[in-house]
């Protein structure tokens, strides 16, 4: 007879997933409300309070995007990348390779900065390409290498849109978006 899965109680200590605090599973306990109730209206405003203080804007289109960090360097891409504009897309590691998919995907030119995976993005290789390349294009990179451990010390710098896994953290040159 096939009976509902009921998991041991585990602490679990590889990098992900993690354990689900008791708080969280309580709040997952409660009833569901939709997308379009007024009470989840009003928490969704809350935390766009919330995160426009955390970041410290006051952009009226901050917003939480309620998904992996893939999907939020997709919202950037979507939103910020053009057809045929130019995208200076540094890879280390799969993220790169995801940026480059996305930049394509939407109609931008990726112009890529490839050094080995788990190793720092090479500031000589991004000067390069900028000079060969108008400035009318935007560079994007993981600012951390996430699962490689890998930091990058690219300074944030005169036409580079920067993403981190994709938080749009900094706007300078031909911006679409309003604050930053």
């Amino acid at each position: 007879m096939i009976k509902s899965f009921h998991p041991p109680l585990r602490t679990l200590m590889g990098p992900g997933p993690s354990d689900v605090s008791p708080r969280v599973l309580a709040a997952m306990a409660r009833p569901t409300i939709g997308h379009l109730d007024p009470a989840f209206i009003g928490m969704m405003d809350e935390i766009k309070q919330l995160l426009q203080y955390a970041l410290r804007t006051e952009n009226a289109l901050t917003m939480p995007v309620s998904a992996p960090g893939s999907a939020g360097m997709e919202a950037c891409f979507v939103n910020l990348v053009e057809p045929g504009d130019k995208v200076i897309v540094c890879q280390n590691g799969v993220f790169g390779g995801r940026m480059k998919e996305n930049v394509e995907r939407f109609g931008g030119v990726a112009l890529m900065v490839e050094d080995d995976w788990g190793t720092a993005v090479s500031l000589g290789k991004v000067k390069a390409l900028m000079e060969q390349h108008d400035a009318g294009f935007r560079a994007c990179r993981n600012l951390n290498g996430c699962s490689l451990g890998c930091g990058s010390s690219l300074p944030y710098g005169a036409g580079l849109w920067l993403f981190d896994d994709c938080r749009c953290s900094h706007f300078t040159g031909r911006d679409r978006a309003q604050g930053g």
